[in-house]
């Protein structure tokens, strides 16, 4: 009897970790789309990203490391800072494929 009891507790709790577990990702995942929904539009189009209008998308930029593990503010910085470097690049490859 005192087994049974036991099993059916240990099911309970297993059961509850994993709802428990399910929920924070999904809750996870609401609060990283909405960083993404903001983002998209800035990825999508690379000179929107570095116009001189950097300093308005600050507050969508500061976000970014909830969505990219491994990226920092100091990330960011580089790449507004490195804009014609990475354009020059993007031309290069675009002469290469023709």
């Amino acid at each position: 009897m005192t087994g049974s009891i036991a099993s059916a507790a240990y099911f309970v709790a297993r059961s509850q970790r994993e709802i428990a577990t399910n929920k924070y990702n999904l809750d996870l995942f609401d609060k990283r789309w909405e960083i993404y929904k903001e983002f998209y539009p800035f990825y999508t189009d690379k000179n929107n990203i570095f116009d001189s209008s950097f300093k308005e998308k600050e507050t969508v930029f500061e976000k970014i490391p909830l969505i990219f593990n491994g990226i920092t503010q100091t990330d960011i910085k580089s790449l507004h800072d490195n804009k014609s470097r990475i354009e020059s690049l993007d031309i290069d490859q675009k002469k290469d494929s023709i």
